[in-house]
């Protein structure tokens, strides 16, 4: 006799959600003779498995790109990050930052900020002595006379293995804001998370604070993204819970006053729903701030036995500075036109536009705010081919252009030595505003 064997829902959903993914890639592949890509960038020196996408940051005419998944020698999966200049209307590859000394696996490039002729590069994987493997750690460039020049490497002087630090960064002027989602708390709260800042005083890098907030709880993961301007950070823990809604998210807004930073407001939705995880993405511009909710069931309380396909997952919150204070104003959400529902990936807010993409196809969904609404234009859906499931897409606008990075996506290049497809290689598409 044989045992019957339980398989779980999720499983099951998994399995059927690996399937419906397959029948959709091949229906895309057999129909590649109609499909023209969009304008993309890519390294020179692109190779499969780069990830080259994986994370963005835009600064000006200044494009930082990280490719954590770049070979080196000596060092597999060593990470690299990849500068473009915006010239003459076209994006052109200016420098290759690297890790040095370059580890395997360190995870250099899945973070990314810059600001003016600063960048800073995380390294989330990075073993640092006495600290261990994942401690991480945080590389800092400057740009000095038209060439990008390693200035520091930081990593946390009470780091412990698979902190996490360089999860997030964040750069402003001489202000440096690092997140460490997986440090625990000062009391053995575990993976509760931690924010560092750092002040550049002549050609160093000084640890000015390190954050933490008192009502933090094992598992939120404080620190997981960040947003700052120099006045305010914003640091967002998508597994605090609020009563009744477990992993609802809340978000942290620290101000700088008289060289501290002190805590100056908590920001929830008006309706926190359970697993929703506020703050899995902030993007931060004047007074406000918008942030995603990546498992945000659009439906309303998402029932225990939701499917993990054919649902709409993905809000943003809307929160501006009103009188001294912040404050929830507003939740979009995109129309979903998708059989297998919408799944909300990236967002970035640059002056009055919004733009929030979704893997669904790869439409980026546009807002403009007129006289204090937010109106929602059309979507720019361009022929992508089909996207692989539970991938990050990255969203970063930069003047009248929107820049989706795909960490996961195949390079199809006959001038390749080859003439193989680059697997993961990753690309940088970008697509007009108007």
């Amino acid at each position: 006799m044989h045992e019957k064997r339980y398989i779980p829902k999720i499983i099951q959903s998994a399995i059927v959600l690996l399937v419906l993914s397959s029948l959709l890639a091949h229906q895309a592949h057999s129909q590649e003779s109609d499909w023209e890509e969009p304008l993309s960038l890519h390294p020179q020196s692109a190779a499969a498995f780069d990830n080259f996408g994986s994370s963005m940051a835009v600064s000006g005419d200044t494009l930082l790109v990280g490719a954590p998944g770049t070979n080196l020698e000596g060092a597999h999966n060593g990470g690299a990050a990849f500068i473009f200049q915006h010239q003459d209307a076209e994006w052109v590859e200016s420098a290759r930052l690297l890790p040095d000394p370059p580890q395997p696996g360190s995870g250099f490039g899945n973070a990314v900020a810059i600001d003016g002729n600063t960048a800073a590069v995380g390294a989330r994987y990075e073993f640092n002595p006495g600290s261990g493997n994942g401690s991480g750690a945080v590389y800092v460039f400057a740009q000095v006379n038209e060439a990008w020049q390693l200035q520091a490497r930081l990593a946390a002087s009470d780091g412990a293995p698979f902190d996490l630090f360089g999860y997030a960064v964040a750069v402003n002027g001489d202000m440096l804001a690092v997140g460490a989602r997986a440090a625990d708390g000062l009391t053995g709260q575990r993976n509760s998370g931690a924010v560092y800042l750092y002040q550049l005083v002549g050609d160093d890098w000084h640890l000015q604070a390190r954050l933490s907030p008192d009502d933090l709880s094992a598992e939120d993961h404080f620190g997981q993204a960040l947003a700052f301007d120099g006045q305010y950070l914003f640091a967002s823990a998508p597994g605090r819970d609020h009563p009744g809604s477990p992993n609802s998210g809340k978000i942290y807004a620290y101000r700088l006053q008289e060289d501290e930073w002190t805590l100056a407001a908590e920001l929830t939705a008006t309706a926190p729903q359970a697993e929703s995880q506020l703050g899995s993405i902030l993007s931060l511009e004047g007074g406000t701030l918008v942030a995603m909710a990546s498992q945000e069931y659009q439906q309303g309380e998402m029932p225990p036995a939701a499917p993990m396909w054919g649902g709409d997952f993905g809000a943003v919150h809307i929160f501006e500075l009103q009188d001294g204070k912040w404050q929830w104003q507003n939740r979009i959400l995109p129309p979903s036109e998708e059989q297998y529902g919408l799944q909300l990936k990236g967002l970035d807010l640059a002056g009055e536009r919004l733009a929030v993409s979704s893997l669904s196809q790869g439409g980026t969904y546009r807002y403009e705010k007129v006289s204090g609404e937010w109106v929602q234009l059309p979507t720019l859906n361009p022929e992508l081919r089909t996207l692989t499931w539970g991938e990050e897409i990255q969203l970063q606008l930069s003047e009248d252009q929107v820049l989706l990075g795909h960490r996961l996506y195949d390079l199809n290049n006959e001038s390749y030595s080859t003439g193989e497809p680059l697997f993961s290689a990753g690309v940088v598409f970008v697509l007009d505003w108007e």
